[in-house]
């Protein structure tokens, strides 16, 4: 059965969203471009909240004056890139399977390979388990994330523990998510002063 795996950016005092739900992203560097290449090795289906689905898909898939070479559209992420890695991590992001949840948005159209879900978080991750392939990946938003903990979906907790204090804003875990016994199977300093946190959940 796929792994379903939580991975977020988490402030240190606990919150993946400022004060006014903006994101708040963490310095960039080498470490960070090891981290991403993990993703792309392991997640072949990636899951999303609306207000992280959104904001990723002003990003990846935004084009740039005309047709790139060979009279192809091409995002401007993948012809424009800062770095080879991003280049890497764009043409992954932009071609691997996503799912939104979300009951507003009228359709998926505008992040290719996006698939539009309206009800029952958890019970299309179930499904996906079911699936023959990589891990499944839940990347943002806190009510799917806490959905997902409620019905124990959750093998693993990649938590990316960035050196900022928010100060408010949406913590991941509510005071609504039910208990739950981990086990620590990493921990990683990174370049930028965050840490890489991973644990599996212990079953009974």
């Amino acid at each position: 059965m796929r792994k379903v795996v939580l991975s977020m950016f988490v402030s240190l005092d606990g919150y993946i969203e400022g004060p006014n739900r903006e994101f708040i992203a963490p310095p960039w560097s080498a470490d960070m471009d090891r981290w991403t290449a993990e993703l792309q090795d392991a997640g072949d289906a990636l899951v999303f909240g609306r207000v992280c689905w959104q904001g990723l898909a002003e990003y990846w898939p935004r084009l740039h004056g005309r047709a790139g070479a060979g009279g192809t559209d091409q995002p401007q992420a993948e012809r424009e890139p800062s770095t080879e890695a991003e280049a890497t991590l764009a043409r992954y992001m932009n071609r691997v399977p996503k799912y939104v949840f979300s009951r507003t948005l009228q359709s998926a159209d505008a992040w290719a390979a996006s698939t539009l879900v309206r009800d029952d978080p958890p019970a299309l991750v179930a499904q996906l388990q079911q699936r023959s392939g990589g891990d499944i990946v839940v990347l943002g938003g806190a009510d799917l994330a806490g959905a997902c903990m409620r019905h124990d979906l959750f093998d693993e907790y990649r938590l990316l523990v960035a050196p900022q204090l928010y100060g408010g804003g949406t913590r991941l875990f509510a005071d609504d998510r039910p208990r739950s016994q981990l086990e620590l199977i990493e921990q990683r300093p990174m370049d930028t002063g965050a840490i890489l946190l991973r644990y599996r959940r212990k079953k009974a």
